[in-house]
């Protein structure tokens, strides 16, 4: 069945001459895989340039569910090509958003509130020039609604702890050790309620690694599966 359908690129494999397998997040159909051949002249259509990660795109291919690789048959841009890779400060952070969301929505299915989530993002990303160092917590923070993992924000009160385990916010210090201290705590409650508000927080590197640490280790008590992103020892080092 021929579909069309607006897509981010999130990976790029090449595999041998002139091929690759791209993976990307779709609006309609969720996280998908492509087998693409680059064409050896410049007229054909599935250019290299297409395929730059957080790359928005729209796309046609043939759809067979059973299909372990969909064979795309039309690509074009969706927005202008992105030029974070450019950026020095910005291409770790971009580097980051995209082995998170390789991970993390690698097994969803249909979820439009989860791709117009990220294509939002990276237009906060590509536009804001002065406000990119919390910007990678603040992503984390709000896409563990869109993958059902959140924490209560409800529960949130001044002076509280966040439980790491329960998902969330308590006033009394819980018995265990996966716990993130009140002025963590409070930092991850405001980026819950204010979105990319909280891109103008001021931080300083230490109070950023200490909610980058308590977010990781609430991605890892809550999607058993997560793994150590490699890109997460470059951000510690950034920003002051």
């Amino acid at each position: 069945m021929m579909v069309k359908t607006n897509a981010i690129v999130l990976k790029t494999n090449p595999y041998a001459d002139r091929k690759m397998v791209v993976e990307m997040f779709t609006a309609d159909y969720g996280y998908q895989s492509f087998a693409v051949t680059v064409p050896a002249t410049k007229r054909g259509k599935l250019k290299r340039q297409y395929f730059i990660p957080l790359s928005r795109l729209e796309i046609a291919y043939d759809m067979r569910p059973n299909r372990r690789l969909q064979l795309l048959t039309d690509v074009r841009f969706s927005t202008m090509a992105t030029y974070m890779y450019e950026d020095a400060v910005k291409l770790p952070v971009a580097l980051f958003v995209v082995e998170l969301l390789t991970t993390v929505a690698r097994h969803e299915h249909e979820n439009r509130q989860l791709f117009e989530f990220v294509d939002a993002s990276i237009d906060v990303l590509e536009l804001d020039g002065e406000h990119t160092a919390n910007f990678h917590l603040v992503f984390m923070t709000m896409l563990t609604r869109l993958v059902g993992i959140a924490p209560d924000e409800e529960t949130y009160a001044a002076g509280s702890w966040l439980d790491l385990r329960e998902g969330c916010f308590t006033l009394l210090r819980p018995a265990h050790q996966d716990v993130a201290q009140p002025e963590v705590a409070r930092r991850i409650a405001l980026f819950l309620r204010g979105g990319f508000e909280g891109v103008a927080m001021p931080m300083n590197r230490d109070e950023r690694n200490c909610c980058l640490d308590a977010l990781m280790d609430y991605y890892r008590l809550h999607l058993p599966s997560f793994p150590e992103l490699k890109s997460v020892a470059i951000l510690r080092q950034l920003f002051q």
